[in-house]
């Protein structure tokens, strides 16, 4: 398509400390990720002949919502968090962008895991690509102190994850070596001592994805369910309860501190501070979550929903078309652009410290898992059960208080996607 000049317009998130999110540059600086986003952006204008303007705010969501109540169509596309998107879904403010003739969410470009979890009823008005990093970000992964790993005589964490070995177990052992207390105070304290894991409460909740049991799955025609409550899942949760909420092993902690001060063997963070904690003087290498053993075919990598940044379309866009189009265009171009400077260069290249640990950011990346139930939070269980969780108590009467409710919101959300005209 030639269009003509036309100004296309597209409303994103602002970078934070921690992620990166923007979809625009305003000159080449030197820096991978900007000069590789300003190179994609001239690309998109001469490949579709358009002038393509972005704004960048704290809360996409909030904009988006007023502008479509004031009929305003300035923006022919969004990325706004996931949490917002689905919001504004549940609305009737999105299209499905399966309606768009000129896009194709079937290229490769686009996330195939999102689309196949985010499809509900067979509509999808969310689409996950490299278009904005904030995706890649917001991957829950393990790092692990390689000194460590010598000291202690360790296996190997690469070997064990290549022969499928890496388990809820072999972790929970390696913690258990590492954690001393230095002091010799008698007990294991957060500015002195050493941790066999540092990380924080969102790891609970990656713990049971890494194991296989999200809260919810696709069902028949499409339709989510709750799948919470099965025998394996109380398996996994009550092993998570068992083995990794002892505090005298786990650190909670935000900032990664410990774990940049030589001080934990193990750190379960975002990959974002794969970039974050470059500074640190010990090498580091970076693993996916423990399965839950040895049985389970594949390991899984959890993606927190409300810091992925996906491509929606307006109601109020003046020309689905072109909206379809410069969306298509810009993702196919961000694989080429954005993709190989996030990962072989920012990652591979500055933060991660062999080439090992870019063989399992291949596997990171491959494994991502979209939770809807975590999205939508269905009856306030994704939102509740890690404090559940982390204070021991058992999931099923956590659950049998909050099935009900929950399975009416999931309805909710099922006939909202059914009945929307978008």
């Amino acid at each position: 398509m030639d269009l003509k000049g036309l100004t296309v317009r597209a409303l994103a998130r602002k970078n934070s400390w921690w992620q990166l999110t923007e979809i625009s540059a305003t000159e080449l600086n030197g820096e991978v990720i900007n000069d590789a986003i300003y190179n994609r952006n001239l690309k998109l204008e001469s490949t579709c002949n358009i002038k393509f303007l972005t704004e960048h705010v704290d809360s996409v969501g909030n904009t988006i919502r007023a502008l479509i109540m004031a009929n305003d169509s300035t923006y022919e596309f969004i990325l706004a968090n996931m949490n917002e998107s689905a919001t504004l879904a549940g609305d009737g403010m999105l299209i499905n962008l399966y309606s768009i003739p000129t896009l194709d969410m079937s290229n490769p470009a686009w996330d195939q895991n999102a689309n196949d979890y985010f499809s509900i009823a067979g509509k999808l008005y969310y689409g996950v690509s490299d278009i904005s990093l904030g995706k890649n970000e917001a991957i829950w992964c393990y790092m692990f102190n390689k000194r460590l790993i010598k000291d202690f005589a360790l296996d190997d964490p690469y070997q064990l994850v290549r022969e499928g070995k890496w388990t809820f177990d072999i972790s929970h052992q390696m913690m258990t070596v590492a954690t001393a207390d230095l002091n010799g105070d008698g007990k294991i304290t957060a500015d002195a001592d050493r941790y066999g894991l540092a990380t924080h409460e969102v790891n609970y909740y990656a713990l049971l994805i890494a194991g296989g049991e999200p809260l919810a799955r696709a069902g028949s025609e499409g339709v989510p369910v709750i799948t919470a409550g099965s025998d394996r899942f109380i398996s996994v949760y009550d092993k998570i309860v068992l083995l990794f909420t002892q505090n005298d092993m786990t650190l909670i902690e935000y900032e990664g501190k410990a774990f940049m001060a030589g001080r934990a063997l193990l750190c379960g963070q975002v990959l974002a501070c794969v970039r974050l904690f470059r500074p640190m003087e010990d090498d580091f290498g970076i693993i996916p979550l423990p399965k839950y053993d040895e049985l389970q075919k594949q390991y899984y990598s959890y993606v927190i929903p409300y810091d992925i940044f996906s491509a929606s379309v307006p109601v109020t866009a003046n020309d689905l078309e072109v909206s379809g189009y410069v969306l298509q265009a810009l993702a196919i171009l961000s694989d080429y652009y954005i993709t190989p400077a996030y990962y072989d260069i920012t990652i591979t290249g500055k933060g991660l410290r062999d080439e090992e640990s870019a063989e399992m950011l291949d596997i990171i990346l491959d494994s991502t898992v979209y939770d809807l139930a975590r999205m939508y939070d269905w009856g306030a269980v994704a939102s509740s059960i890690v404090a559940n969780m982390m204070s021991g108590k058992d999931f099923m009467s956590f659950y049998k208080k909050r099935e009900k409710a929950a399975n009416s919101a999931l309805q909710k959300t099922v006939d909202a996607f059914i009945s929307s005209a978008t």
